[in-house]
């Protein structure tokens, strides 16, 4: 008999799960006019992608800024097991904090020598391809 891996599961779980919330996001973006901003929700730690900290530190973002500097973003996010969902903004106090603390990490990562600019899923197999 073989052993069933929980925490795995659980991921495979999880990850279905926000795929399935953000594709609801997507499907309801249709309707909403071209200058809504989105902000990026989610966690900022020591597993953030550096994609995903790029994105939270450059957010609120319209549609067409997302789709222009994140290509394929807006549905993938960051990737399989992305923590994060875009969101609809309501008010500015919602992405603000993250944002800030975004921008530092990501000024000291490239004092330190160890930024390297992200890319999404579209552009990595765009450029796998190649």
């Amino acid at each position: 008999v073989r052993a069933i891996n929980i925490d795995r599961v659980d991921n495979v779980i999880g990850t279905a799960m926000t795929n399935y919330q953000q594709q609801v996001v997507y499907a309801m973006a249709a309707d909403l006019p071209a200058n809504q901003k989105w902000y990026y929700h989610g966690p900022l730690d020591k597993k953030t992608r550096p994609l995903c900290r790029d994105i939270l530190a450059n957010q609120p973002l319209t549609r067409r800024q997302i789709d222009a500097t994140y290509p394929g973003c807006f549905a993938d996010r960051g990737g399989y097991n992305c923590r994060h969902l875009w969101v609809a903004v309501s008010s500015d106090s919602e992405y603000k904090e993250n944002r800030s603390r975004a921008k530092q990490e990501i000024a000291a990562r490239k004092k330190a020598g160890k930024y390297k600019k992200p890319e999404t899923l579209k552009q990595y197999y765009e450029r796998l391809k190649n």
